[in-house]
């Protein structure tokens, strides 16, 4: 499958993938050129232990919403992101497309706690990036599937399902494919 652009897409690790952080994991795009690809790993909630280790902003940390915070990747654990629905906006949201965007500012956080912010949400700590061209030869090693991304899927699908059910949707079962990547 040949895509011109990325964003807004998810991509799903191959089972492969041995990394503890990318192991099963799905990332939705939120931006790619030819400078490189940043995006959020949307399927990995951080577990209470791990939380309570990471040094959290105090406006985060008295948060009392029904949202899982996820691992959105290994670097910048100490900057926070929302994915959201399309229908809130700061100065600072990146649109992502016409439904999903990302927004990574305290005013969403007093938003979200205030019940004026976005209605479908996920909090996220870290980001992945790649350089330059690193995520296409990823791809075409085998690392990873690409699919669409849906804000159905997205905010209304089981963390824990999010792996398996990206996979199936495109009619493919992860347990079929190989461990090993590379070209054939």
């Amino acid at each position: 499958m040949k895509i011109n652009n990325l964003k807004n897409h998810l991509i799903i690790a191959n089972p492969s993938i041995n990394d503890p952080i990318f192991k099963k994991s799905v990332i939705l795009i939120c931006d790619y050129d030819t400078e490189g690809s940043m995006g959020l790993i949307i399927n990995k909630p951080i577990n209470n232990y791990l939380l309570n280790n990471i040094i959290l902003d105090s406006d985060l940390e008295n948060l009392s919403i029904d949202s899982k915070i996820h691992l959105g990747g290994p670097i910048g654990l100490d900057v926070g992101f929302v994915i959201h629905d399309s229908n809130y906006a700061t100065e600072k949201t990146h649109i992502i497309s016409e439904c999903l965007s990302l927004t990574s500012d305290k005013k969403i956080i007093a938003d979200i706690k205030n019940k004026k912010g976005p209605k479908q949400y996920i909090f996220t700590l870290g980001y992945a990036g790649w350089d330059g061209s690193q995520l296409d030869n990823e791809i075409k090693s085998g690392d990873w599937l690409i699919e669409k991304a849906t804000s159905n899927f997205i905010f209304n699908t089981k963390h824990s399902e999010k792996w398996r059910l990206s996979s199936e949707n495109m009619g493919i079962d992860l347990n079929e494919l190989s461990n090993q990547s590379g070209l054939a």
